[in-house]
């Protein structure tokens, strides 16, 4: 639908507000998964553009300064959810942002939240080294969580290398969760 646009339809008076309120929606749910509201905002902008945009029209637009323009530039490069245009206007580079939702939510997604997924299941075995009693109950809730988490990993993984979940995976978080709720109800 987006080629049936205007050229230049965000220039507007009328789309400026839309604009304005779809930069700040996005970039607030952006702040609220831990990044920086100004890259959700800078991509928000891109994606509604019908074209590239050099610095300095990205920061005009944002009311931001080019020192911040240019470190959130970077940022976005490297989550791989904008990139230089093939296009130049003159000497300037131009910016487009990745256009399938999909592949830029599962790139963060793994880059992210698997590895802080990983880390965690990396501290969790290590700190079951250092109970004496491995039949303690803190132990062994450690251990389900450990448990827990690597099933997760799995869901991840299997997700992003093939695009489905194995549904036996489910049924063993869903298998654990009452031994957990059997074990540990008091």
């Amino acid at each position: 639908f987006m080629e049936n646009l205007p050229e230049k339809s965000l220039e507007s008076k009328e789309n400026k507000l839309g604009l304005d309120i779809a930069c700040d929606a996005l970039g607030n749910i952006i702040e609220f998964w831990g990044f920086k509201k100004v890259m959700g905002r800078m991509w928000t902008l891109l994606y509604l553009s019908e074209e590239a945009m050099p610095a300095d029209e990205i920061a005009n637009k944002l009311n931001i300064s080019t020192g911040l323009t240019s470190m959130t530039i970077k940022d976005l490069l490297r989550w791989g959810v904008i990139r230089r245009s093939m296009k130049k206007e003159g000497r300037k580079e131009l910016y487009e942002s990745e256009t399938n939702i999909w592949t830029m939510l599962i790139k963060v997604i793994r880059e992210r939240e698997l590895f802080q997924l990983l880390q965690t299941i990396e501290g969790l075995k290590e700190s079951m080294n250092h109970f004496p009693d491995q039949q303690n109950p803190p132990f062994l809730k450690v251990k389900q969580l450990v448990d827990i988490a690597e099933l997760l990993a799995k869901l991840f993984e299997d997700f992003f290398e093939n695009a489905k979940v194995d549904l036996g995976t489910f049924k063993k978080i869903s298998k654990l969760n009452k031994i957990i709720r059997k074990d540990f109800s008091s």
